[in-house]
């Protein structure tokens, strides 16, 4: 997979052709001002302006995800929980997930309180985070993912001369038989 952007994390620009279905799950608040939930145009355009995420929101990027996983066009289904909205898309047993976190922002952990202490280095105080750990979730989601591996190619038959060894020392074994047969029958 090709990063978009070296100037740090930002949305892929293509996929490698080898690459292989696998479950994924995205937790992404639907208050999120930073990566909007919903379809934004502007949304990584300057740094990455062929990357496929730039205007597709988070359902439209759950969408991509599943056409990439082999099911193009296949609708999400939707599970409201207490605290968040799970979209899937199960493609053969290989699923990809949307957490839509209700009212949560652009960091979508549990902190107690309800305040990412990481970010208080950087002066700003985040009051959006997620009512549960969301930590938890991804890890049930990873525990329980598989990636299946592409079929291997078939293996070349041994080759005649293979064949042709054995059938020799079959031959050969079979002449020494017929000789002890013989000694032994006078």
């Amino acid at each position: 997979m090709t990063l978009a952007d070296d100037q740090g994390v930002s949305p892929l620009a293509k996929l490698s052709s080898e690459y292989t279905p696998r479950p994924l799950m995205v937790i992404h608040g639907n208050t999120d001002d930073v990566v909007p939930y919903e379809p934004a145009a502007h949304t990584f355009s300057v740094y990455s302006p062929d990357s496929p995420y730039s205007a597709l929101g988070a359902e439209g990027n759950l969408a991509l995800w599943g056409g990439y996983n082999g099911c193009p066009g296949l609708n999400a289904t939707e599970t409201p929980n207490d605290n968040y909205t799970l979209h899937e898309i199960d493609c053969n047993g290989i699923v990809s997930a949307l957490v839509e976190l209700h009212g949560v922002g652009h960091h979508p952990f549990y902190d107690v309180g309800g305040v990412v202490s990481g970010t208080a280095h950087y002066g700003v105080m985040v009051a959006t985070t997620a009512p549960f750990d969301t930590t938890q979730l991804a890890w049930d989601f990873l525990k329980t993912a598989s990636i299946v591996p592409p079929p291997s190619p078939p293996s070349s038959p041994p080759s005649a001369n293979k064949y042709c060894k054995k059938l020799k020392r079959l031959q050969k074994w079979k002449k020494q038989e017929n000789k002890w047969e013989k000694k032994c029958s006078a």
